[in-house]
């Protein structure tokens, strides 16, 4: 080195150095500038696939060497059994070369798996149904009532998720008014709304993954995607076939449905058939369960468990049935199980943000009332699906319930920032004497939606198709008992 040449130094892998330098003076190296430091690298927070959980930071998503982090998997999917739950800041390989840069390490068995749900008792079995609602624009023939193209609709549905046209029952289709001056000589733009039901069970044309289901109907959105080009072409075929007629599809809204996870009996050598839409309510009581996750702002000095009443009586409120829930605390049934992510330092330094974990249990009862209107499980299924939306009026009763409730009895401040909510399983349980009598069906809160009713009806109907099998069985069992 040259008499009064500089260099610079390096830091050990994690670290990095300041704006100091070394300088050869007189055969002598001396300090140059500031002060020599090795200064800590940062992690940054990874995101999160469906198989590979991300990382979460309380405190941001940049974080120093040697912090640690909460693992978080996309909804839908949990850490699986006996996986490691935090990531750490550090340099992954030992023999790493200096200043390497660190990176958030996961534990060498974390993965994602799908939230499952105990399997079926013995003779019975799961049937999932999703409810929603599309809008098809385009160019059609306006001289035929929009009902005429729900079939081709449902075929270009069905073709695109693989499953049987059997499995999509369609409740309504609407848009326009029949034009009945001119016949087949011009398109109108216009927009095909339908109500659809996809019903999937084991006797229903094979397994087929609700979540893939899912993602395709997603996909409707994107006129650029493979999902939507075949949809449309698919349709457009099948109105030329069916209806004889020209029309084209230009785009598709198909917000995400609604799922419902419930569980029937099957008598044996009887196929559950696919249910079509009715008012039938569900038989003596109807069970409602599923898991849940509450963000925001807690004091997680807390134990969770100390949440649950709160949590219990905000639920209430939100979905109009305080009085009733009050009265018979048996109806709703919610255990606060852990903190995703809590701060473990003294009592009431300051609320942090956390993760509330939980389950619910609904008991519908026959004939249960919020004022002058029956509660079908499918208007609580209805609000479920709104309190995970964070702009919804359920869920806005639901966080402002929960402060007051906090407040009043724990003493301290929360704020909800959003609710995460599995798919809910429903068990109806049947009267001794046969199926309940039927309730008039009821339509959701929000936006004139008859979710509710349609789901409600889907509950009354698969009872209904179940019932009819077992009796259809014990006859021909006593048909063919040998005389004595």
């Amino acid at each position: 080195m040259v008499d009064g040449e500089n260099c610079r130094y390096k830091c050990k892998a994690g670290y990095t150095s300041d704006a100091g330098s070394f300088v050869c003076q007189d055969g002598n190296l001396s300090k140059s500038g500031s002060a020599l430091a090795c200064v800590p690298q940062k992690c940054t927070a990874t995101l999160r696939t469906d198989t590979i959980p991300g990382v979460e930071c309380s405190s941001g998503n940049s974080m120093a060497l040697g912090s640690t982090c909460a693992l978080k998997c996309s909804q839908g999917y949990q850490l699986s059994s006996g996986s490691g739950s935090v990531a750490t800041c550090t340099v992954k390989l030992p023999s790493a070369g200096a200043e390497t840069q660190p990176e958030f390490v996961l534990p060498e068995n974390a993965k994602c798996v799908p939230m499952t749900t105990a399997a079926p008792p013995a003779g019975s079995e799961e049937v999932v149904t999703l409810a929603g609602e599309m809008s098809s624009q385009g160019e059609f023939d306006t001289s035929l009532s929009p009902e005429k193209y729900c079939g081709p609709n449902n075929k270009a549905l069905a073709d695109l998720m693989g499953i049987n046209v059997s499995q999509i029952n369609t409740t309504s289709c609407s848009g326009w008014t029949v034009n009945t001056t001119v016949r087949r000589l011009a398109m109108t733009t216009e927009t095909l709304t339908t109500a659809y039901i996809i019903t999937l069970g084991s006797n229903s044309g094979g397994v087929v993954d609700v979540e893939s289901i899912k993602a395709k109907l997603v996909q409707l959105n994107d006129p650029n995607s493979d999902a939507f080009k075949k949809f449309a072409g698919v349709m457009q075929q099948a109105v030329k076939d069916e209806l004889k007629v020209d029309m084209t599809v230009t785009g598709v809204v198909a917000p995400a449905p609604v799922v419902a996870r419930v569980i029937v009996p099957v008598a044996p050598g009887v196929t559950t058939s696919t249910p079509s839409a009715s008012t039938e309510a569900p038989g003596e009581s109807t069970k409602i369960t599923g898991d849940m996750t509450v963000k925001g702002q807690f004091d997680t000095a807390i134990g969770a468990e100390q949440y649950c009443l709160p949590l219990r009586a905000s639920l209430a409120k939100a979905f109009n049935l305080a009085a009733q829930f009050r009265d018979d605390p048996n109806l709703l049934i919610a255990e606060c199980k852990a903190w995703a992510r809590r701060l473990e330092t003294s009592r009431r330094l300051g609320v942090i943000s956390a993760e509330l974990k939980a389950t619910y249990t609904f008991t519908i009862k026959a004939r249960l009332s919020d004022g002058d209107k029956i509660v079908t499980a499918g208007d609580i299924l209805g609000k479920i699906a709104d309190l995970k939306k964070t702009g919804s009026t359920v869920f806005k009763d639901f966080a402002e319930a929960m402060a007051l409730e906090v407040k009043a009895k724990l003493k301290v401040d929360v704020t909800v920032s959003g609710v995460e909510a599995t798919d809910p399983v429903v068990v109806g349980i049947a009267p001794p004497g046969g199926p309940a009598p039927a309730l008039p069906a009821t339509s959701a809160e929000e936006g004139g939606s008859n979710m509710g009713a349609i789901i409600g009806g889907i509950i009354g109907a698969l009872f209904g198709v179940a019932l009819i099998g077992v009796c259809v069985f014990c006859i021909h069992k006593s048909m063919n008992k040998p005389q004595e």
